[in-house]
């Protein structure tokens, strides 16, 4: 990946950002070590800490609720862990791309409705 690449960057703390990637190093940092990238749906992939459980990252409280609300599948009691972020998945040659203006402004409603509901989910 040589291009700059627009994702939405998702905190611990429930933050939401949209950032500018120029490369794996960039993309690394985002996480805090190594990606791992996790399919959500058609046009939308999250990049997580490969070894964030291990390493005792906390609970992704905000960036879970997301990723299953857009149709993301991970086993039962399994979870995103550490600081995320959405891409818009990758092209023919696998090459990452952007994310879409209308997955951002999907994950937005989303973080709102997260920020908003009386109860934290299990």
């Amino acid at each position: 990946m040589s291009k700059q690449v627009k994702v939405l960057t998702v905190a611990v703390d429930g933050g939401v950002d949209v950032a500018v990637v120029n490369g794996l190093e960039d993309m690394q940092k985002l996480v805090g070590g190594m990606i791992e990238p996790v399919p959500v749906a058609d046009g939308v992939e999250v990049f997580v800490n490969e070894e964030g459980k291990i390493c005792g990252m906390e609970k992704n409280e905000k960036a879970d609720f997301i990723f299953r609300r857009l149709g993301g599948d991970l086993f039962v009691g399994d979870y995103l862990a550490g600081p995320v972020f959405f891409t818009g998945g990758v092209d023919a040659d696998g090459n990452t791309l952007s994310v879409a203006n209308e997955t951002v402004e999907r994950i937005t409603q989303l973080s709102v409705a997260y920020d908003v509901m009386p109860f934290t989910l299990p």
